[in-house]
């Protein structure tokens, strides 16, 4: 386990939807008293840190969030992912996006089903949470699905209802919580669905800015290469020189990033897993833990990518369409990272 032990969770939902007594309930612990302290007149994404069960844990909270503000609360949203995005470290990304709705409001506003769609376009799998949920029939939860499931495609959100506080009757009897299992279920189940959706764009990403650095010194400097090679002697040191860093590149640089990433995203898993679940032996079973024979699959396909593409008709070497087919050739390695996962964590075809 990374000494980093660290994770990040995304809360969103208006105002007096119920999102601190749901944080409270699924982690155990009262992280804040619910309704108090909280600024009257601000809206933004506001940090809350604690320290649970050995994890350190940033929780981002939705202040403000109202009807009649869709598009002022698309780009804050739109500004957070981004500012924790796959250029990030993964420790640093947000791992869980849960959106609450009150079903005492009787339904989904269009500005719930807006604000989910920004979380599924940033790449998540989002979980649902429908608080105060005792109060809600079968008929009802039916009809609270239906009007999301019609505006947000069925594999890109999980609802759960939840009702997070223990509440008196007018008869004496209380309410029970419930929901907590369903909710840490489908959070972690959403966590194997970022895992394949975005460690592929990661890697890529590094062994983009790896390739650019390798480049630079292929090509840079005073011993530097020209654009246009004509000579049959240039066209010989140009082509070794390119061998050799690219052999260099996939015999070191792909499987070194995907094992270190690798690493990073399985430790995270860990991390949410120790954070929301308090029963070791489902810890155990439930572990998000990538295989390193993951990357090993598609080490020997990313190795004959890489060789000059030279046209015999043509006199000369151009350097820049070298950089230009490296460069497309280490983006379509994305699929097949993906592909690989798929199989590695047995999510292929479901």
């Amino acid at each position: 386990m990374s000494e980093l032990k660290r994770c990040n969770i995304l809360v969103l939902g208006k105002t007096g939807v119920g999102k601190s007594s749901l944080l409270n309930y699924i982690l155990d612990k009262e992280l804040e008293k619910t309704g108090v302290g909280r600024p009257q007149t601000e809206k933004g994404i506001f940090p809350h840190e604690a320290n649970i069960n050995g994890i350190d844990v940033k929780i981002f909270d939705t202040w403000g969030l109202e009807v009649g503000k869709d598009q002022e609360w698309k780009k804050l949203i739109q500004d957070h992912l981004k500012e924790h995005g796959i250029e990030k470290e993964i420790v640093d990304w947000i791992h869980a996006a849960i959106y609450c709705i009150n079903v005492a409001g009787h339904r989904a506003e269009d500005i719930d089903t807006k604000m989910i769609r920004e979380l599924v376009d940033g790449g998540f799998h989002v979980t649902v949470a429908l608080t105060n949920a005792d109060s809600l029939t079968e008929s009802d939860e039916k009809k609270f699905c239906s009007v999301i499931y019609q505006k947000i495609p069925k594999g890109s959100v999980s609802i759960i209802p939840i009702c997070s506080v223990i509440k008196k009757r007018r008869d004496g009897t209380e309410t029970k919580r419930f929901g907590k299992n369903d909710l840490v279920d489908q959070i972690l189940g959403s966590y194997r669905k970022l895992v394949i959706e975005k460690l592929p764009k990661r890697i890529v990403h590094l062994l983009l800015e790896e390739q650019k650095s390798l480049w630079n010194s292929l090509v840079g400097g005073s011993d530097g290469f020209p654009e246009r090679i004509e000579d049959s002697e240039g066209k010989k040191r140009f082509t070794k020189e390119f061998q050799r860093i690219t052999q260099k590149f996939a015999k070191e640089t792909v499987p070194g990033i995907a094992k270190d990433e690798s690493q990073k995203i399985s430790d995270v898993g860990e991390n949410l897993k120790l954070l929301l679940e308090d029963d070791p032996v489902k810890i155990k079973t439930r572990t998000i833990r990538i295989p390193p024979s993951f990357w090993e699959k598609f080490l020997n396909f990313f190795k004959k990518l890489f060789g000059i593409e030279e046209d015999e008709t043509e006199t000369h070497i151009c350097i820049n369409d070298q950089f230009d087919l490296w460069k497309s050739r280490i983006e379509s390695f994305e699929e097949k990272i993906r592909e690989s996962l798929q199989e590695s964590l047995g999510t292929k075809n479901k």
